[in-house]
């Protein structure tokens, strides 16, 4: 359900959203669905970082062991963020996961994907998912001016970011 590094990450390490999340700086970990945990080294404040609806949410957590041993062991957040009955399923269909992997959506789900059927999900690399998601909803980017008489792409249509996306998808499919 959850993933702790042994040794703390930068936020770096997430490409596009290490512009947005404030001084969160440090990666302590992560779900197995893509969703991680920062934290904010001189306090040790945590947040979680959720991918496929972007939003960073502190928490009133302080210190990893405070984290790991009530924040991680609170039934609710169990629920919502472990989903151990997805888990389950998801580990009885492609097996445990390895190092660096995550469960993912295939399609992402704000490419006409469902975050919730279980059947389109495969396994990927945790590190690569953060970078794909961030691009393909533009977090992280400032907002340029279109060109005169031109209109804006909407959010996400990076278009070498989705058939990134949808090639990474294709490959695990086959």
């Amino acid at each position: 359900m959850f993933r702790l590094l042994d040794e703390p990450r930068s936020v770096d390490d997430l490409a596009w959203w290490s512009k947005v999340v404030g001084p969160f700086t440090k990666v302590g970990g992560y779900t197995y669905f893509g969703n991680f945990f920062l934290f904010e080294p001189s306090t040790q404040q945590y947040a979680v970082l959720y991918t496929i609806e972007p939003e960073l949410v502190p928490v009133d957590f302080f210190g990893h062991e405070v984290f790991r041993t009530r924040f991680l062991t609170d039934p609710g957040v169990i629920g919502h963020l472990g989903r151990p009955d997805d888990v389950a399923a998801l580990e009885g269909r492609l097996g445990l996961l390895g190092p660096d992997q995550v469960f993912i959506p295939c399609p992402y789900p704000f490419l006409g994907g469902g975050s919730r059927h279980l059947g389109s999900y495969q396994k990927g690399n945790v590190w690569t998912y953060a970078d794909l998601v961030g691009q393909m909803q533009g977090v992280g980017v400032p907002e340029e001016p279109a060109p005169r008489g031109k209109s804006k792409a909407k959010k996400g249509e990076n278009g070498s970011a989705k058939n990134v996306a949808k090639s990474h998808c294709k490959r695990r499919n086959k």
